[in-house]
């Protein structure tokens, strides 16, 4: 849950074979499970990705009736219900896909789980970017760093100038600097990840697909990624071919 846990906890804590986890993200929990029971989440929708039947507690009020979760639930009209489809999910191998009347919607909003999606979102931006007069650059980067809002001699405004000319993110904070350790504990949160862990992930993966080389993976900061010299970066760089 991502409100406070105080009444879950009390209830959990009755059960002995319930568990409570707010760590990490949802999806390893939904790649290792039979089934999922939510009430107009959409995680409902993630659980089709997953080849996970999503079961609706439908007899519980709703504040608002989502269509694409709706599409992607086995709503159960009762506990009975609920408990039944559930022994169904343990005792029957996992679908062969998502719902049907959910297939729309994951085209529209997600499309397949290839990996691919940022090629299919840039592809879309450049074709309607393609429309037309085109973009005007100047205004774009006047408007993104917001040079008419600071005033003339301002520290903003010399901040802005600063980001602008050496390509820096508008929310680039230059106050980053001050705190270039590591910060403690990060590498045994759950979390943590470096090189070697992507590296055994995606080389795992090429051999799943049959191809001859494993990606190379190094420290972004190693590869001189980084425009400005941010010693603490975790990001990974991943190349193939």
């Amino acid at each position: 849950p991502f409100e406070g846990d105080a009444v879950y906890r009390e209830a959990v804590g009755r059960a002995p074979n319930l568990h409570l986890g707010r760590d990490g993200a949802i999806a390893p929990w939904l790649l290792r499970a039979r089934a999922l029971v939510q009430h107009g989440s959409t995680t409902a929708v993630e659980a089709a990705l997953a080849r996970v039947p999503a079961l609706s507690a439908a007899w519980l009020p709703s504040w608002a009736r989502l269509e694409a979760v709706e599409a992607a639930s086995v709503p159960c009209a009762d506990l009975e219900s609920l408990l039944a489809r559930l022994d169904r999910a343990l005792a029957e191998p996992p679908p062969a896909g998502p719902p049907a009347a959910a297939v729309p919607f994951i085209e529209e909003w997600f499309s397949r789980v290839d990996g691919r999606a940022h090629e299919r979102v840039a592809g879309e931006l450049l074709a309607a970017a393609g429309e037309g007069a085109g973009p005007n650059l100047r205004t774009c980067r006047r408007l993104h760093y917001r040079r008419h809002d600071a005033a003339p001699g301002s520290a903003h405004r010399a901040a802005g100038a600063l980001r602008r000319v050496a390509g820096l993110p508008r929310g680039f904070s230059f106050r980053r600097f001050r705190e270039l350790a590591p910060r403690p504990g990060w590498e045994r949160s759950a979390k943590a990840f470096d090189a070697a862990a992507v590296g055994r992930w995606t080389g795992a993966a090429a051999a799943a697909r049959g191809e001859g080389a494993a990606p190379r993976v190094r420290l972004a900061r190693e590869a001189g990624a980084y425009r400005v010299p941010f010693g603490a970066g975790r990001s990974v760089e991943v190349t193939h071919g």
